[in-house]
Parts: C-alpha cells; sequence; structure tokens
C-alpha cells in the first residue's frame, strides 16, 4: 500500500513565489513539495517519482512472475527492491 500522495504530480506552471521557487503539486492542487528555481532537474525527478515507483514495482511483479516459472532473478532485482524499500519507508 502507498503512504504517499497518490500521483500524478506535475510542476506547476505557476511560481509559487518571487524569488522563482517551483511546486511539485498532485491531483486536486495537493501541495507536495516547494524546489528553488536552480534546481529544475530536481523538480522534474521528484514530480515524476510516482509514475517512476509504479514502473518499478510493475517489473519487479514481472520478474517475480519469471522467478516463479524457473527463470533467475535479475542481478538489478535487488538494487530494485532496495529503492522500493526506501521509498516506502521501510529500508
Amino acid at each position: 500500500m502507498n503512504k504517499h500522495t497518490p500521483g500524478p504530480w506535475h510542476i506547476d506552471p505557476i511560481k509559487a513565489h518571487a524569488n522563482g521557487n517551483r511546486r511539485i503539486m498532485a491531483e486536486q492542487c495537493t501541495p507536495i513539495a516547494v524546489v528553488p528555481e536552480q534546481l529544475a532537474a530536481d523538480a522534474r525527478l521528484i514530480a515524476a517519482a510516482p509514475d517512476l515507483l509504479d514502473a518499478l514495482n510493475a517489473a519487479l511483479d514481472e520478474i517475480d512472475r519469471l522467478y516463479a516459472e524457473g527463470y533467475d532473478e535479475p542481478e538489478w532485482a535487488a538494487q530494485a527492491r532496495a529503492a522500493v524499500a526506501k521509498a516506502a519507508g521501510d529500508e
């Protein structure tokens, strides 16, 4: 179960403050974070986080299915599981 605010998230096109900060927003205008303008790449990564987490969970579900059929788990699966645990606060 996700503990975070559901996605999708997006960068609000309106600057949050006179200093140029950007807001990361969820549905129904729920603010997630304020990021300084000079950290635009970080803002994009934060806004993509729910989509990235969903995609990683889908990939891990497929890995689990293949593993149950006798295929070897790829080396990156442990790193992916650790990343999902970190995102969930279970690390």
